[in-house]
């Protein structure tokens, strides 16, 4: 099966248009600049939860407080 050459190359330091990173923003997650962002993120959000809990805060998920919507059962 012959594979299709992806829209840019999955590299570091290349200049390819924002709007095209975007539309295959699963390509553009491959390279290790966009992995070391989501690492540093990932570290980030851990110290800042630890911190928190510690402080005996609890982290609450907002859907759960919120009454649900007969429209968003909806399909087409």
């Amino acid at each position: 099966m012959k594979q299709k050459t992806p829209p840019f190359p999955i590299k570091d330091n290349i200049d390819v248009s924002e709007e095209l990173r975007l539309k295959y923003r699963y390509l553009d997650l491959r390279r290790s600049r966009m992995q070391k962002n989501l690492l540093l993120r990932h570290k980030f959000y851990q110290i800042v939860r630890k911190y928190f809990d510690t402080q005996d805060f609890i982290e609450v998920e907002t859907p759960v407080l919120m009454k649900s919507t007969p429209e968003g059962l909806e399909t087409f």
